[in-house]
């Protein structure tokens, strides 16, 4: 067989959290567990916010099998039949991990590491728990249209709009 020399590709953020939920992107076994703290999910999402740069993901494709996570976190990534070749994640999982589990949330567990919020009165990220206030933008209503419709429908209604606007004008 012969080797292609690597090639890069740019994939916007919301197409690679979603090749890696539909299990498109695989995370081998050998990578070492999820170890952010709660502090390094917010810089880097912070860092997205703000444009900065926030380095590449490597990926391997191949079409050898190897043993890989079903689980990001406390996030489940769907089952797929094996199909060959396959991406393997060999650089940027927690970037990754942290990107997923921040837009795929289920919404139970408020206490989750999941659980994150935009403020959108101080432009910052927050882990809310159980506090909901009509400011803070859940980012897991981000990917699917219809609850970004209805956060945003939700936050125009509100008068603490007007006041959060007027002030952002201000300046």
């Amino acid at each position: 067989m012969r080797h292609l020399d690597p090639k890069p590709d740019i994939l916007r953020i919301e197409e690679l959290v979603t090749k890696v939920k539909q299990g498109d992107i695989k995370l081998p076994k050998f990578q070492r567990p999820f170890v952010w703290k709660q502090s390094d999910i917010l810089k880097l999402l912070d860092s997205v916010y703000n444009g900065y740069p926030i380095g590449s993901i490597l990926l391997w494709l191949t079409r050898q099998t190897l043993a890989s996570e079903n689980k990001i976190g406390d996030l489940d990534i769907n089952d797929r039949p094996e199909e060959y070749p396959t991406n393997y994640l060999l650089d940027g999982q927690q970037r990754l991990s942290t990107l997923c589990g921040a837009l795929f949330w289920d919404g139970k567990d408020k206490n989750s590491l999941w659980n994150i919020a935009f403020d959108v009165e101080k432009e910052s990220f927050i882990f809310p728990g159980d506090e909901e206030k009509i400011n803070y933008f859940p980012l897991n209503k981000l990917i699917t249209t219809s609850l970004f419709i209805t956060q945003c429908k939700a936050f125009e209604a509100s008068d603490k709009k007007r006041s959060i606007l007027k002030e952002q004008k201000d300046y």
